[in-house]
């Protein structure tokens, strides 16, 4: 099992490649950044701006626990687990997936917004996502519990919820690249 500290480290890692990869996204669509393939599909603009609604609702969740722990004065080593929902849930969704999930309305895009503003919400969201993996350290995160913004009632702990949010990133940058790929 990994240190907690390189544990941490590694959802840095995969949130910084995140950032990378989404430029390079938009740096290949160029003109077809707000073309999607078919009409049932989304954009490489519409694939990040979902990933920009995600990030926004996952924050607050993500401070909150935080916010509880450093009141309650929790302290804790790991090495980190995933628990049973942040496990099935990251087996679903990392890519290539197999199976397809009906997004929210909430988390739907409701249009293509030029690549520059998406991009700075992209890197400001994914610089709130880093400050809180490192304001995480020393605390015990299979212990905090955050709630799903896409089903609230479904609660894991905030390891499973730092794991889930560079997967569904991965999802939704592996889903751009597709569109690219059929695009001419």
């Amino acid at each position: 099992m990994a240190e907690p500290a390189s544990q941490l480290d590694a959802i840095q890692r995969e949130l910084e490649e995140a950032r990378a990869r989404a430029h390079q996204m938009a740096d290949l669509a160029g003109p077809r950044w707000g073309v999607r393939p078919s009409p049932a599909a989304w954009s490489v603009s519409e694939c990040l701006i979902h990933l920009n609604l995600t990030s926004t609702a996952f924050l607050p969740r993500i401070r909150e626990a935080l916010d509880r722990a450093h009141r309650a004065g929790l302290s804790g080593r790991g090495p980190y687990r995933l628990d049973f929902w942040g496990w099935l849930l990251c087996r679903l969704i990392e890519p290539p997936y197999g199976m397809q999930v009906k997004t929210p309305p909430s988390f739907q895009p409701t249009g293509v917004e030029p690549s520059e503003k998406v991009l700075a919400d992209f890197d400001r969201l994914q610089g709130l996502l880093l400050q809180c993996v490192r304001a995480s350290d020393g605390l015990p995160l299979g212990r905090l519990k955050t709630s799903s913004p896409f089903l609230p009632r479904l609660r894991y702990n905030l390891y499973s919820t730092y794991r889930m949010v560079p997967a569904h990133q991965r999802r939704h940058l592996w889903q751009a690249e597709r569109v690219l790929a059929t695009l001419p």
